[in-house]
């Protein structure tokens, strides 16, 4: 990811743009978070939506890597409930969403403001509680 980043910074990172199976790699995502979920005895859902098409043009491996990024961090910070990735499809704008939701901790509104700076982080406890680098989102 942090090599992703300066790839990023310097305009270099390339993306694909290829037919892939959505289904199969949601289903990928969630099955590599199978044991963290047992482990904390949360739940882990997958909601696609009817009107999600099956085979999309993106870049499997970015797309891969976003979501399993978000899901690992909604796992990390959700100590009982649930967590679910979701698929919603806007056929008018060929627009395809996909969510994660979770019952954790949770982040403020003012937090939110500073998310996307580099390097930095909700809480700084939260590292410390959680564990990690605090590189995640």
């Amino acid at each position: 990811d942090i090599l992703d980043y300066s790839k990023i910074e310097a305009g270099k990172l390339n993306i694909e743009q290829i037919e892939l199976d959505l289904r199969n790699l949601l289903d990928e995502c969630i099955e590599l978070f199978s044991t963290a979920v047992t482990q904390k005895q949360i739940r882990l859902l997958l909601d696609v939506s009817v009107d999600t098409p099956c085979i999309i043009i993106s870049d499997p491996t970015r797309l891969r890597q976003i979501i399993i990024n978000l899901l690992g961090n909604a796992i990390k910070f959700t100590d009982q409930g649930f967590v679910t990735l979701s698929t919603q499809y806007d056929n008018t704008r060929s627009e395809l969403r996909i969510t994660v939701r979770d019952t954790g901790i949770g982040i403020s509104d003012e937090q939110q403001r500073n998310l996307f700076q580099s390097f930095s982080q909700a809480d700084s406890s939260t590292t410390r509680k959680f564990g990690g680098t605090g590189l995640g989102l």
